[in-house]
């Protein structure tokens, strides 16, 4: 067995890609169902892949990368032993998501700025007032 993140992983197979995909799905804090609504396979493709009653499809596979932000293949890698990778922004879409979040960051940068300047002055108000204020 490999280790992965301080788990134990199967080698490889069905299980691997189980491990690998339960691991990811942790990760994102995101369930099978939301997989399949993010455009992932359904729970009961999933599971009969998974339990060796569905041969997995290459297109499965595929689903499975693109909905977990795995590059292409990596899916397919983790059957024989690989591991999968993130995928990089390559479409406009996911330019616009970066753009976004950059945004989003820069607003809560602007906000923590606030905070710290509210409570310096909150400070001020209780120390003149004779009193402490911890923290």
């Amino acid at each position: 067995m490999s280790t992965f993140v301080g788990v134990n992983a199967p080698e490889h197979g069905l299980a691997r890609l189980d491990h690998f995909v339960s691991e990811r799905l942790a990760v994102l804090r995101m369930t099978r169902d939301e997989l399949a609504r993010r455009g992932g396979p359904n729970r009961t493709t999933l599971h009969k892949a998974i339990s060796g009653s569905r041969t997995v499809s290459m297109a499965t596979l595929a689903r499975l990368d693109a909905s977990l932000g795995w590059t292409p293949g990596s899916a397919a890698a983790i059957l024989h032993g690989g591991t999968p990778q993130s995928r990089l922004p390559r479409s406009a879409e996911d330019t616009y998501v970066l753009t976004v979040l950059r945004a989003v960051d820069g607003m809560l940068k602007e906000c923590r700025e606030l905070l710290t300047d509210v409570r310096g002055l909150v400070n001020e108000l209780v120390t003149s007032a004779g009193g402490d204020c911890a923290g």
